[in-house]
């Protein structure tokens, strides 16, 4: 109803990273898998497809990170918080944790 990216590009990585061991869920809705909360990683094809959701689960901790592109891209939930930049009360937490998945990211 929505396109084949899940049965084209989705399943087949699936089956590849079962094969090669991993513990992988099927393809499944953002709000359906983070309502669960079972998983240490979640993926998602595009970005508000993931992070939306996420930011609303935690907002000050939530991170993302883009691979497979020319360059790594990463972002912070909260996004520059310009609104409270300089005024001592932001927390450092999702740019640690940002940096933290950049440090071990795939290189390119």
């Amino acid at each position: 109803m929505f396109g084949l990216d899940d049965s084209l590009m989705v399943q087949p990585a699936v089956a590849q990273l079962r094969a090669e061991g991993h513990d992988v869920s099927e393809p499944t809705g953002a709000d359906t898998i983070l309502a669960n909360r079972q998983h240490d990683l979640y993926v998602a094809m595009f970005h508000d497809q993931g992070h939306i959701p996420i930011k609303l689960l935690a907002p000050n901790a939530a991170s993302a990170l883009s691979v497979g592109g020319d360059v790594v891209l990463s972002s912070v939930g909260h996004g520059s918080a310009m609104d409270i930049a300089g005024k001592g009360i932001a927390s450092p937490e999702a740019l640690l944790r940002t940096i933290g998945l950049l440090s071990s990211a795939p290189s390119v």
